[in-house]
């Protein structure tokens, strides 16, 4: 092959002669490593190029429009290539002296593994029926290239198919794969799993499949399990008997009896007779939504003379004169669970015989000393078993003592009266439901606020059968135990020798709710202002609900309802007054404001605001006035006309002055008391009288104001009307009505009614509820707009604040869509998942379509998906958390391998373990790396070490390489004389060790034998006819070799091999052909220069054209 190697160099080396400015692939000095990338989405890769060619210009990396640093010295350039572009590519480019340009591309993929995968039914059915397509969907989320995606589909982890995807999108898309099931019966609960995995060939990075999972329901018609549709059952006349339709189906059957055809109305799969006493036909028909069997049970009575002698009362195991022992005498059985009971006799010279009477697990009559009642499934509630002996003249019994029970099925914490929060120093009541306990009166439920146990309660009901039951505790909260967490466990029993049971317990965080409160302590403070300056006060109160607050100057209500209060120029000393108000009651504080003089422009005189009415020479002062009912009231008259004057004075239902010779006259009340004021000043002249009326607007602020719902509770989504009641108020017409809810205006009402006599008024608020408004402030402030003349305050008067209730559907807070937890410590109930509803919704986890006890702790096999689901009166909301359970290393693994040289192992030994277990490899106590290839001297003990952060495994191992066989020497031609004696070996190693024959053709001078690992040919007294050729064979279970021994015998014509003559003739061609090239090359481009590299002759060619 040498000859070839050489001639391909030539013919570069006149390619490269011919070249201008292009670069053919066969003389591309570049090599690009690694050559294929395969990166993901926003790392970053490490590129190599290097050449062959030392003399050029520069050397650089070019990906898009951005090109890496220029190399123009050494053979090769990095760069570092971010892939954050999905369609990245990269170019390294040389450019020769000769200004010729080659190139090579690196191959770049980038990938991105699923971010979700999901499994549904297509048709949103939840069960599949036996023997019908049952279609399920995977979908998978942005993932590329989808090209390298394969999507697999298992059944309980067998593979049943496999899709691929044509799509050549670079960029992540969306896509699915859809797989049809036909399953049996016997699959109902098998888990559907499909696997999405990017998929890059062997020398490709191998990516962890994402997948998901659905566990089915398989539905099928109802089945009889015994195969026979037609029995015959024999009884004693007079005894019970309790029929059985044993008939089983997806979803369980609905049963229905007859007796001779008439229906019996009775629904169970067992059908009780008592006291039978004529042959009749049972019909049994089993149905449900896909089809009905039906069994007929012919019941043949066995008539007898008389009634069955009564069996003695039984007693217990301390029965008086009873020699009967049982083992154990009491026990306690979880319903449905196996339990047996021994019962032996201590009277053995006068036993007859013993046995078990019990409408389970009953033995019959036994000529036996002991015998034992036992049960697979205990499903009775009440167990009637009594173990019996018959003795010479006498029998007696006993029976166990057996407890069945039943943990709670749920338990449930919430207010009796479905009030969101407590008040502090009130009781406040909570109940704790505890569904499906048998039996209650082992039941013991306790009362914890914040770990610290509280209150025990026990139970007298003495029912065997599950019941639902309830604890009540009332308690009374500080306000610092805002947000306790109240908890109630219910817990089984049985003392410290029966089953430790674990508790169920539920929780509810409670909002205690209290009247506002001062935070410093001081319910009078004083406030120095300058004159002039601005000023805010604070009103440091708290509260739950946060109180809503209402300031006053001087006894004024002035309409602001924060804690702070800004006032602008302060000029004058006031009495401020802060009243925190919630629905628990009110606070007040009071703030003396004091101004500090300093100099100012005096005030000016505010004009009088006198009229007169037209040609009628009387002045009133004021001539309007506004007066609160019940206050004083007076108005000036004069005449500006003296010369013509005689008299006057004032005309009123009260107050009046009668005729004055006065130019001045009052009229004056002490207190209002009327709603129409009928009055007016006259004055007499000479010639004529006139008279003017004063426009008198008496007002009443409201006795109460208060708000109230028109009908409760507030659903969200749901219309209310919140009605603002004013009671005698005046006047109607000067009303305005504010609606607030917290500190915004949300409404306002004007009135319009002319009334002047104080009335009862409402105004409206309709809305629509929202989760939002649920103990939200509502009030409702009536305004007296009295106008210029009425008080420089507005008269007003608020409600109380009408805190509002809205009852909605739960909705999601916070909880995590996946969460590792340590096996046997995490449970579901440690997970953070709330959500927000009212009333407070309670929490429900179902795995694998199941409710769930999330107190008890999970195991790696419960790893899956769960669904929390939050439930509350309005409805329910449902989210999965997918739990991942960790747990310790282990190994399950043989302890010996074998493997073929340089192969790999066929079952590899990996460890057991979440998160994945680091493994270490240790032989002769020498850490190493993880064996690939495994090499034929690689056979040893090896000692593997597992560890994840939740501790560590070892495990011992030996690996035994096999190999096929290998000769020490290869084939070779031995010489021997006439008549000489000759002998040649054939030895070979191998894993296992080979066998070793030879092929020949057989002499009577020739003769084998064996050494050790090796078998010798001797040959005594060689003649012609032994020369030849002797092969021997090695041969093991990997495989075979060969080789060949040529016998020759000396004395014949050496010939000088024609195949070195060819040889050193082509030789000489290719070395003159060589230097024609060189010489030729050397004139046309003298200024050329080229390095060529060959794994076997280096050469450079100078300028000068002598050969280095």
């Amino acid at each position: 092959m040498w000859h070839l190697r050489m001639l391909g160099h030539l013919m570069l080396i006149f390619l490269l002669c011919e070249a201008d400015s292009t670069c053919p692939t066969e003389s591309n000095p570049l090599t690009v490593h690694p050559p294929e990338v395969i990166g993901e989405y926003g790392k970053t890769v490490i590129l190599n190029c290097t050449s062959t060619e030392l003399e050029y210009e520069e050397m650089y990396w070019r990906s898009g429009t951005t090109t890496s640093e220029k190399e123009d010295e050494l053979d090769f350039v990095g760069w570092s290539v971010p892939l954050s572009d999905w369609h990245v590519t990269a170019k390294c480019v040389i450019k020769l002296n000769n200004s010729a340009e080659c190139s090579k591309d690196a191959e770049i993929t980038v990938y991105k593994n699923p971010v979700k995968v999901n499994l549904f039914p297509t048709k949103h059915t939840n069960s599949a029926v036996v023997g019908r397509p049952y279609e399920l969907q995977c979908d998978i989320r942005e993932v590329a290239p989808v090209k390298n995606l394969i999507v697999r589909w298992y059944i309980n982890n067998q593979i049943i198919k496999t899709d691929s995807f044509n799509n050549t999108s670079k960029t992540p898309v969306n896509t699915f794969s859809t797989s049809k099931v036909v399953l049996r019966k016997d699959q109902h609960g098998v888990q559907l799993r499909c696997e999405a995995q990017l998929d890059f060939g062997r020398s490709g990075p191998q990516l962890p499949a994402m997948y998901a999972t659905y566990n089915v329901s398989v539905h099928y018609a109802p089945e009889l399990r015994n195969n026979t549709d037609n029995d015959i059952v024999d009884v004693d006349e007079g005894d019970d008997v309790t029929l059985t339709c044993e008939a089983e189906g997806n979803p369980p059957p609905v049963f229905n009896w007859t007796r001779d055809g008439v229906n019996m109305l009775e629904n169970m799969n067992n059908l009780s007779i008592i006291q039978v006493t004529s042959n009749a036909t049972y019909s049994c028909k089993a149905t449900n939504y896909l089809g009905n069997i039906t069994k007929i049970i012919n019941v043949r009575v066995i008539p007898r003379a008389a009634a069955p002698a009564a069996m003695p009362d039984p007693g217990a195991t301390t029965k008086k004169g009873c020699p009967l022992v049982l083992m154990p005498a009491e026990a306690v059985v979880r319903f449905g669970d196996p339990v047996s009971v021994n019962c032996s006799t201590t009277d053995v010279a006068h036993f007859e015989g013993m046995g078990w009477e019990a409408p389970f697990g009953g033995t019959g009559f036994e000529k036996s000393s002991l015998v034992t009642w036992k049960v697979e499934n205990l499903e009775e509630w009440t167990i009637e078993s009594k173990c019996y002996v018959n003795l010479n003249d006498s029998q007696c019994s006993v029976k166990p003592d057996i407890t069945v029970y039943k943990n709670p099925v749920n338990v449930d914490l919430f207010p009796t009266k479905n009030i969101h929060a407590a008040v502090e120093g009130k009781p406040y009541e909570l109940r704790c439901d505890i569904q499906e306990v048998a039996p209650v009166k082992n039941l013991i439920v306790r009362w914890y606020i914040n770990n610290q146990i509280i209150k025990t309660d026990s139970f007298n009901n003495t029912s065997k059968t599950p019941v639902n039951t309830f604890s009540t505790w009332k308690v009374v909260l500080r306000k610092d135990q805002h947000g306790a967490q109240l908890r109630c466990e219910a817990q089984l029993e049985f003392g410290t020798s029966g089953p430790q049971l674990p508790a169920m317990y539920a929780t509810y965080n409670v909002s205690v709710h209290y009247a506002p409160e001062l935070r410093n302590n001081t319910d009078n403070d004083i406030v120095d202002v300058d004159e002039g300056d601005d000023v805010t006060l604070t009103c440091e109160a708290e509260g739950n609900p946060p109180p809503v607050f209402n300031w006053t100057r001087d006894g004024v209500n002035m309409l602001e309802n924060m804690n702070n209060l800004s006032i602008i120029q302060v000029t004058s000393n006031a009495t401020y007054s802060c009243k925190a108000t919630n629905y628990l009651g009110n606070i007040t504080k009071i703030i003396n404001v004091r101004v500090i003089p300093r100099a100012a422009a005096p005030a000016a005189m505010p004009d009088p605001g006198a009229t007169t009415k037209k040609g009628c020479p009387l002045v009133l002062m004021p001539a309007e006035a506004v007066v609160r009912f019940g206050d004083p009231v007076s108005v000036n008259c004069s005449t500006t006309d003296v010369a013509h004057f005689e008299g006057m004075g004032w005309e009123a239902t009260f107050g009046g002055t009668g005729f004055e010779n006065s130019s001045l006259v009052t009229w004056k009340v002490e207190k209002v008391q009327e709603w129409t004021i009928e009055s007016k000043c006259y004055v007499t002249l000479i010639d004529s009288q006139c008279s003017v009326k004063p426009d008198i607007t008496v007002y009443k602020t409201p006795d109460a104001v208060t708000v109230s719902l028109d009908s409760s509770p507030m659903v969200e989504g749901t219309e209310y009307k919140l009605n603002c009641d004013i009671i005698n108020v005046a006047p109607q017409e000067k009303l305005q009505v504010k609606w607030y809810k917290g500190s915004e205006m949300v409404h306002k009402q004007r009135f319009s009614d002319p009334i002047v006599t104080p009335v009862n008024v409402s105004s409206t608020l309709m809305a629509t509820s929202s989760r939002n408004d649920d103990r939200a402030l509502f009030k409702c402030v009536a305004e007296l707009h009295l106008g210029p003349k009425g008080p420089e305050l507005v008269p007003a008067a608020e409600s109380s604040p009408y805190t509002a209730v809205v009852y909605y559907k739960p909705q999601i807070q916070n909880c995590p869509g996946s969460y590792r937890g340590v096996e046997h410590e995490f449970h579901m109930d440690s997970l953070i998942c709330k959500a927000d509803g009212n009333p407070e919704p309670t929490l429900q986890w179902y795995y694998q379509g199941k409710r769930i006890n999330a107190s008890e702790p999970l195991t790696r096999a419960q790893s899956g998906e769960y669904t929390a689901k939050f439930v509350n009166s309005l409805g329910s909301i449902s989210t999965t958390v997918h739990i991942t359970i960790e747990y310790p290393p282990s190994f399950n693994c043989d302890k010996s391998y074998e493997v073929q040289a340089d192969g790999k192992l066929q079952n590899e030994c990996v460890p057991q373990g979440e998160p994945k277990p680091d493994i270490i490899w240790y032989k002769d106590g020498k850490q190493m790396s993880t064996p690939q290839y495994w090499r034929k001297h690689d056979s040893g003990s090896y000692s593997l070490k597992a560890t994840n952060n939740h501790g560590t495994a070892n495990h011992m191992l030996y690996v035994d390489v096999l190999y096929a066989p290998v000769f020490r020497k290869g084939s070779y031609t031995l010489e021997v004389t006439l008549d000489a004696n000759v002998t040649f070996d054939c030895h070979a190693e191998g894993n296992p060790d080979p066998v070793i024959r030879w092929n020949y053709t057989s002499a009577d001078n020739v003769m084998e034998t064996t050494g050790g690992r090796q078998k010798n040919i001797s040959i005594t007294g060689a003649t012609s006819t032994n020369a030849g050729v002797y092969v021997c064979v090695a041969t093991n279970k990997v495989g075979s070799v060969a080789k060949a021994v040529t016998l020759v015998m000396k004395g014949k014509t050496r010939q000088f091999p024609r195949d070195i003559i060819w040889i050193l003739i082509i030789i000489l061609i290719l070395i003159t052909i060589t230097i024609l090239i060189v010489l030729y090359c050397s004139r046309r481009k003298k200024q050329r220069k080229y390095s060529l590299v060959s794994q076997s002759m280096p050469m450079t060619t100078k300028a000068n054209g002598v050969q280095a």
